[in-house]
């Protein structure tokens, strides 16, 4: 999920900067000229981010922008192990394996609403999107919020959540310059809104064991007649 690597990431930057209560953290992947005070509690308040029972979750984190995409590539990278895969193209990342990258792909929920802030969506090439989304990390933000009124709720994550998308999908799982044009950043496929409820509800029922058609179905009426009765 794309909030929850967001919070790894800030949390992760955030380690070295505990114990002091004056230096901000500096974050690479908000704009400069950014600046927030944000509850610990609420960055910890995730299983997915571990952290100490001696910890002060009532400590607040004075965050800045730098808006640096190159040092937020890196951050973003940080997160994944990609050593465990030792060499072999068949392993994405944390050791997970993955066939090769084959066919049409759908990119939905927050890759699409990411790529479409950012005017992505018409299938551009691999360096138009790299170009597009380095260069919006460098405006500072007071341009980015005269930029885009009305939208303050997720403007100061859409560069993290771009280049977090370019990781994983170009060094996580393998997709290339080629076969970048595969991917298309969708809402909807046919008349349907696609997204990770949609997708955990086909898997689930991908796991559903298939059943003889007979076991499901009475052999005859008088069966089933008997069987009312015989409930009654």
């Amino acid at each position: 999920d794309r909030d929850q690597i967001l919070n790894r990431l800030l949390a992760k930057l955030a380690q070295d900067r505990l114990s002091s209560q004056v230096a901000p953290v500096r974050h690479p992947c908000y704009h400069s000229g950014y600046q927030a005070i944000l509850p610990l509690s609420s960055l910890y308040d995730s299983p997915c981010i571990h952290t100490t029972d001696s910890l002060n979750h009532t400590q607040n984190l004075t965050v800045e922008g730098t808006g640096d995409p190159g040092n937020c590539v890196v951050a973003l990278r940080s997160l994944f192990n990609f050593s465990s895969c030792k060499g072999q193209k068949d392993c994405a990342f944390n050791g997970i394996y993955q066939p090769p990258v084959h066919g049409q792909f759908y990119a939905f929920s927050n890759f699409y609403y990411t790529f479409h802030f950012l005017n992505l969506t018409s299938r551009q090439s691999l360096n138009t999107v790299n170009d597009t989304v380095w260069k919006f990390c460098q405006k500072p933000w007071k341009l980015v919020e005269v930029s885009y009124p009305g939208q303050e709720r997720w403007l100061r994550d859409y560069c993290a959540s771009g280049l977090y998308i370019l990781v994983l999908l170009l060094e996580g799982y393998k997709f290339s310059e080629e076969t970048w044009p595969n991917i298309q950043f969708q809402k909807q496929a046919g008349d349907t809104d696609i997204g990770w409820t949609l997708g955990f509800m086909l898997n689930l029922t991908g796991m559903i064991p298939a059943e003889a058609p007979t076991h499901w179905r009475a052999q005859s009426y008088s069966i089933w007649t008997a069987g009312v009765v015989f409930a009654v």
